[in-house]
């Protein structure tokens, strides 16, 4: 939502922006702000990723304390002066009870509704133009909720109270506010029973003041004569020529008129008979007579009667939801897990989901069983378990999801977990389990390393001890003959060794004996 949205901006980033809410719930009308060009409530105005940049404003024409905070003083002085509340004409200390039937009770459907949030109000042009006098849609609501009360006594006094060019009669039915108003009313018609009721009681003013003063014969004389125009007082003389083609171009002129106006009539009620529905979409109609229809209407053009019913169109394609939730496991670790969800509602029972959540039911539905489902599952895995049976617990909270969301006749068409983080104290005593894993791999390693070591120092000694003895065994037997060989081959092998030295020289004796020399040449 869009609250939500300047909520996370005011504590992560501007501390400083200031905007009203309360209650989050679309009841008490503060949250009102202008959202890309339409004056909407922030707790109940959703913010599709696919949209692009939202772009908020504070309610047009009105003075900007700041940021989003708007002055509403001038618009809830014009609601006081209405005098909201019940004037009963009653004896002094006697206390009456105000009762009233059903029929008058029902009356005041769709006028007690309005949560003052000025929406509609800062909608309408002609309040934009004239506010200080032109009371606007919700005050004007707000009077034909009282005029219209049966329990009130003063219903008179109120219609000559709003009797004014400005405070009433400013309104043009631009229809601004009943597109603009977040729950649904219509002030637009508000007003004109206002007028209406105005004209009769005005009419019967009229005629009761002729018979009062000219007696009843001659009043209804004077009621259904009519009134002399100018043109029977001071006849224009033209000379009959001019007379024929002034007629003639009058005549034309008339028969333009009409012909535009039947035109435009028919091509009005045409755009009004008709409407259309695209691909992947329905409409559900609401009927003044019979309320929401309890079948919806397919894709293409369709006939309608004209501001009796208005059709609502739903998409009915498959959308995606993403759900996240912050809950704990079997043993009490933290973890943050996400969901998304693909969904749509049941096309055989769009009107009853349209009847009882309205057009935004996924808002509505999916978070509230989504974090239900989510908790509850979640509880029943360790961490660990939760990653290595990551795809029976996807399973299971699909089937969960879908048995949940069919009581709200929403259809699921994939739930998978899209992301799973734990803690930081779950995931320090992974890292450090893994490490200690590790260390203790590298001692076992170390010890194996010196077993062998230990093996490889005891086989070279008995090799050398048994070399030992063979050696002393020959030089018993053979004298010192062997050693002398031993002591040949050894510096035989020398020699081969420093002769492929590129640094050493070795000069033989010239006379043959067994002297030479080795030059060392660096």
């Amino acid at each position: 939502m869009v609250l939500e949205a300047l909520i996370k901006i005011k504590n992560e980033q501007d501390p400083t922006l200031a905007f009203r809410r309360s209650c989050r719930e679309a009841i008490c009308g503060s949250c009102a702000m202008n959202i890309d060009g339409g004056n909407a409530l922030a707790c109940v105005n959703p913010i599709k990723k696919n949209k692009g940049v939202v772009r908020i404003n504070p309610l047009p024409h009105m003075f900007v304390v700041r940021d989003l905070v708007v002055d509403l003083s001038n618009f809830y002085d014009q609601y006081a002066s209405i005098e909201p509340w019940l004037h009963s004409i009653k004896p002094k200390g006697v206390e009456v009870e105000h009762l009233q039937s059903i029929e008058d009770r029902k009356k005041l459907d769709g006028l007690y509704e309005c949560i003052l949030c000025a929406c509609c109000s800062t909608a309408c042009p002609s309040y934009w133009w004239a506010q200080e006098k032109y009371l606007g849609p919700t005050a004007l609501l707000q009077a034909f909720r009282w005029i219209e009360d049966s329990r009130d006594d003063h219903t008179a006094e109120r219609l000559r109270v709003l009797d004014d060019a400005f405070k009433l009669y400013r309104c043009h039915t631009i229809m601004s506010c009943t597109h603009t108003c977040p729950k649904g009313l219509n002030p637009a018609q508000a007003i004109r029973k206002i007028m209406g009721r105005l004209n009769e009681m005005l009419s019967q003013s009229s005629i009761n003041t002729i018979i009062l003063n000219i007696g009843v014969a001659h009043a209804t004389t004077v009621l259904h004569s009519e009134p002399p125009t100018i043109a029977t007082k001071f006849p224009r003389r033209h000379s009959e020529p001019q007379n024929r083609h002034v007629n003639m171009a009058a005549r034309f002129l008339n028969r333009v008129a009409g012909i535009a106006t039947t035109v435009g009539i028919g091509g009005f009620c045409l755009q009004e008979c008709i409407y259309d529905v695209d691909g992947g979409h329905r409409a559900v109609i609401f009927d003044r007579k019979d309320g929401i229809l309890d079948k919806s209407v397919g894709e293409g053009t369709h006939f309608k009667i004209p501001f009796f019913q208005y059709p609502t169109i739903l998409d009915v394609r498959s959308n995606y939801r993403l759900i996240s939730s912050r809950t704990g496991t079997r043993d009490l670790q933290n973890v943050n897990i996400s969901l998304r969800c693909l969904y749509r509602p049941n096309a055989d029972n769009l009107s009853h989901i349209y009847a009882e959540y309205g057009s935004d039911y996924a808002d509505r539905i999916l978070p509230s069983v989504g974090n239900e489902v989510l908790k509850s599952i979640v509880a029943q895995y360790d961490a660990v378990e939760l990653l290595a049976r990551r795809d029976q617990v996807s399973q299971q909270i699909a089937k969960e999801m879908n048995d949940r969301c069919r009581n709200f006749f929403l259809l699921l068409d994939d739930v998978s977990i899209t992301h799973l983080e734990y803690g930081p104290e779950f995931t320090r005593a992974v890292e450090q389990k893994q490490v200690a894993q590790q260390d203790a791999e590298r001692q076992k390693f170390v010890v194996m390393r010196s077993e062998q070591e230990r093996k490889a120092a005891v086989i070279k000694a008995e090799g050398e001890s048994e070399a030992a003895r063979l050696v002393s065994d020959a030089v018993a037997k053979s004298g010192s003959g062997f050693i002398e060989v031993q002591r040949i081959d050894a510096a035989r092998e020398i020699a081969e060794t420093l002769a492929k030295s590129r640094n050493v020289t070795y000069l033989p004796n010239q006379d043959g004996g067994n002297g030479g020399v080795l030059l060392g040449l660096q």
